[in-house]
């Protein structure tokens, strides 16, 4: 709701200025395009939110799978060939990464006997080391 308000904040300033000093912009178009990219840019400070609770998604999902993943070496004395197959026993759906809605990059290896699972973290420590394995 906060982030809502900003938005709405930002636009109605945005357009006040463009009351203002409508020469500043060469056509209404121009306008759009530069408030529409302040906005969505990753370094602004409205998307830096966004993109830090998809992390935190990503690291409930990671510790989600982890759990599943070892629950499952325990039953079956081996990791499973992909994350599919821990459907429904383990976990409810196998999640999949917020922004683009594409599965974790899983592979076991080892012949069953560890894995790595990989997620592209956009803020943080986990940015530059976005994989956990088994062993």
């Amino acid at each position: 709701m906060t982030y809502i308000i900003l938005i709405i904040v930002a636009i109605i300033i945005s357009l006040l200025a463009w009351f203002v000093r409508p020469d500043y912009f060469s056509s209404f178009s121009d306008y759009v395009s530069n408030t529409t990219e302040i906005l969505t840019s990753s370094d602004s400070a409205i998307m830096r939110p966004v993109s830090l609770t998809r992390d935190i998604a990503r690291s409930t999902d990671m510790s989600a799978l982890q759990g599943a993943l070892l629950q499952y070496k325990i039953e079956k004395n081996v990791y499973p060939a992909s994350l599919s197959v821990l459907v429904p026993d383990f976990i409810p759906e196998v999640p999949a990464d917020p922004q683009k809605n594409e599965p974790y990059k899983y592979e076991q290896l080892d012949k069953g006997n560890s894995y790595e699972l990989c997620m592209l973290f956009e803020t943080g420590d986990k940015k530059d080391n976005p994989c956990v394995s088994s062993g």
